[in-house]
């Protein structure tokens, strides 16, 4: 992947915190993660094979949110080393 400027880095974090609060995208991660959870609690016993799916499926769906929020830390990171480069080119004018 390309490296990202500060700017496109802070952007990104805020189109992943839109996504991640989004009350729609809320409410799917929820209903699938539920229904994950129906299915492997109703699963008979010998439905190993579909427990395993399961199982990686719901880590999946974990590993999208925590991809969100590593772009949301990003983002804030990004946009502090913004905020502190403006307030130093700020101080070295004012000089």
């Amino acid at each position: 992947m390309t490296q990202l400027t500060l700017e496109q880095q802070r952007k990104r974090g805020e189109d992943a915190y839109q996504l991640l609060t989004s009350p729609l995208m809320v409410e799917a991660f929820d209903a699938v993660k539920d229904r994950y959870l129906k299915m492997f609690i109703g699963s008979k016993p010998e439905e190993k094979d579909l427990r395993e799916q399961l199982y990686l499926s719901a880590n999946a769906l974990e590993d999208v949110r925590s991809q969100l929020r590593a772009h949301i830390r990003n983002g804030t990171i990004a946009g502090t080393k913004l905020t502190a480069g403006v307030d130093k080119v700020a101080k070295e004018m004012l000089r």
